[in-house]
């Protein structure tokens, strides 16, 4: 992110990852004070299974949201997020390559089985409630097409056939 000129040090005072909630907590889709991240970055990661699930489902969330912002009124910025998407694409299917490896082995498949129990409902989460009170004022901007709802049954379609493919459905 320094890249695009923010202040990194500042950037992991504000963020500390060893500042994260409890495994258990209920973050639903509140943002923490100030911190604007979406609540799934504040749970732990416990293993790197936990990571690699966590990443191809937050990579998918992440692909249907870049999809959704690629199409703003604004061009200038809909054509940044063209930019970006292509990366976030890219870190999608390296989490799909490190998914495909776990589950070759039924421990493997066990673990990410555990770690799809937690996240899948956590990252759910990023899309927010069904009927956003915001959407239809976005949509008159042209900053939004399709709903929340709408989002989460994209992202929903397409994870429930990355992990049949991977026999994790």
């Amino acid at each position: 992110m320094g890249d695009f000129g923010t202040d990194t040090e500042r950037y992991q005072t504000a963020h500390d990852c060893a500042r994260r909630k409890a495994r258990d907590a209920d973050l639903g889709t509140a943002r923490a004070g100030g911190d604007m991240r979406l609540s799934v970055f504040h749970y732990p990661l416990n293993s790197w299974a936990d990571a690699v699930v966590f990443n191809v489902l937050m990579g998918a969330a992440t692909g249907v949201q870049m999809t959704e912002l690629t199409r703003l009124s604004y061009a200038p910025m809909a054509e940044v997020f063209r930019e970006i998407a292509p990366r976030e694409a890219r870190h999608a299917a390296l989490g799909v390559e490190g998914l495909t490896q776990i589950a070759m082995t039924d421990k493997g498949r066990a673990q990410a089985r555990t770690a799809l129990s937690y996240w899948h409902p956590r990252v759910a989460a990023s899309f927010g409630t069904k009927a956003s009170p915001r959407f239809e004022a976005l949509k008159r901007f042209g900053l939004r097409r399709q709903s929340n709802e709408a989002l989460l049954a994209d992202w929903t379609t397409k994870i429930d056939a990355q992990l049949a493919a991977l026999n994790l459905a």
